[in-house]
């Protein structure tokens, strides 16, 4: 259940221009980059955002240049590079390095059906059960998405019954036609991973991925995650962190589900940028490697879009990848600068859909601009966004309340000395409450969906219970005054 907003990603343009360049700006700069302005920087950011903990890996070459783990892990530990975090979608990288590799042993044909793997895969939609291959997967062009199909499964449910379970999903483009963005194309290719390998998916990536890259703190499945002693995750309410259990399934592992650590993490960014060869291991070819990073979605621009796992910009001339995790409780980055090869990793013990859409980004983007000389810049604290928010909501709160007094004040008035309101400013009244509570219930519905996500009203309150119970109020008063409104209309008659 990797959850969710990837539009966050589009908003982490991190720029770092070749080896070259990186020296020349290094050269301008007086060397090495500035670690310690680095640390400021981050423990900076954590304070104006509440974040509670985060670790930070930076890479170079085939070697880790920076490991720093900032603030707590929660129960009075500090984070280290070590700290185990869930990284949700970043596991998309991971799964497809796991079906790359399979492609280079001839196991797997990018273009070959699902079917080809998993026989009885079925959508709403025969032609395109039939239609939908392995490469549509892994450059997320299935034709499936958010807007018809959300999955609702027990966290019990093994990835074969959440694949199973897709037969619901309605497609909503031909496949290879368009990008939407589908937790669960994935799933789907972990279960290839599974029927080909003949192994648990979380099994596979220990052995093939995990053990050659040196991942000793990453783990896979339920029983290795519950070894490890996982960072704390929190929620947000008002602004301030709140310690909440993560969830975790087995249904869930390919797509977001995987745990690992800012040095694990590492270690997989130098064999992204280093032709997939970590300390002498191969776990790709030069060639593989770069089929990943190959973007394939229609209508990008040339040279972007999605690849296999990892989005793809050119800023400025610079070739970008970056893939990020967002769950309930946890925020997580990568970012591979091929052309430099560099790379970092950022591991954040808290989410919400508020600060994930104007506050998180701020931390990467700012240390990309500290590896290149350059002042970073600043979005909203997110201590002064609830401050605002609290203020806004306790006005309306007030004037709610105070409204509702009258209204009880007005109805055990006797002498009939108050008039009745024109008919048209009662109709105008009950219309605007009738109104207020639409718009309130339709907004977050109509902003994720054009974000390209779907929407339920326990995903929202999940990331966003400050704002989501503000919308609750309006709606709830919306619909109260347009009855209480006709109501007083009626027993004035």
């Amino acid at each position: 259940m990797g959850l969710r907003t990837r539009a966050l990603l589009a908003a982490m343009m991190l720029i770092l221009t070749g080896t070259l360049l990186v020296e020349s700006t290094r050269g301008a700069q007086g060397g090495d980059p500035d670690l310690a302005a680095i640390d400021a920087f981050v423990e900076a950011q954590m304070a104006r955002h509440r974040i509670p903990g985060l670790a930070l890996a930076i890479t170079e070459g085939d070697r880790i240049i920076h490991l720093q783990g900032y603030g707590s892990a929660g129960d009075g530990r500090p984070v280290t590079p070590q700290t185990p975090f869930h990284i949700g979608s970043i596991s998309k990288s991971l799964t497809a390095l796991a079906v790359m590799q399979l492609v280079e042993q001839g196991e797997v044909d990018l273009d070959a059906p699902v079917r080809a793997y998993l026989p009885w895969f079925q959508v709403a939609n025969e032609d395109v059960s039939q239609a939908i291959t392995v490469r549509h997967l892994l450059h997320q062009t299935s034709g499936l998405a958010e807007e018809t199909y959300m999955a609702d499964l027990p966290a019990d449910s093994s990835l074969e019954e959440a694949v199973r379970d897709l037969r619901q999903a309605e497609p909503v483009d031909t496949p290879g036609t368009s990008f939407h963005y589908f937790n669960q194309n994935y799933a789907t290719l972990g279960l290839i991973v599974e029927a080909v390998s003949r192994q648990s998916y979380g099994d596979y990536v220990r052995t093939h991925i995990f053990a050659p890259l040196e991942m000793n703190g990453s783990a896979a499945t339920l029983e290795n995650i519950a070894a490890l002693d996982t960072a704390q995750g929190h929620g947000t309410f008002f602004g301030f962190p709140v310690a909440r259990r993560q969830g975790a399934a087995t249904h869930t592992m390919p797509e977001g589900g995987i745990v690992s650590t800012a040095e694990d993490l590492a270690h997989f960014l130098i064999a992204q940028n280093n032709g997939g060869v970590y300390q002498g291991e191969r776990v790709l070819t030069a060639d593989g490697v770069a089929r990943m990073h190959r973007p394939d979605t229609p209508a990008a621009p040339p040279g972007s879009g999605y690849a296999m796992g990892w989005i793809v910009e050119d800023r400025e001339g610079a070739l970008t990848l970056h893939h990020g995790g967002s769950l309930e409780n946890f925020r997580a980055f990568a970012w591979l600068f091929p052309e430099a090869s560099c790379g970092f990793a950022v591991l954040i013990n808290q989410n919400g859909f508020v600060p994930a859409m104007l506050a998180y980004s701020d931390i990467p983007e700012g240390i990309a601009d500290l590896l290149t000389g350059e002042e970073p810049s600043n979005g909203p604290a997110m201590r002064t966004f609830y401050w605002v928010l609290t203020a806004v909501i306790a006005t309306v709160v007030a004037f709610d309340l105070h409204w509702w007094l009258a209204r009880f004040s007005d109805d055990g008035n006797s002498d009939g000395s108050r008039q009745m309101a024109a008919p048209r400013l009662q109709v105008l009244g009950v219309a605007g409450a009738i109104l207020r509570a639409g718009v309130f219930y339709a907004l977050p519905i109509v902003v994720l969906r054009g974000l390209g996500r779907g929407y339920t009203w326990e995903l929202g309150f999940t990331m966003a219970p400050t704002v989501v119970l503000f919308i609750g109020w309006n709606v709830l008063m919306g619909v109260s005054k347009s009855v209480a409104r006709v109501v007083i209309a009626l027993r004035r008659c």
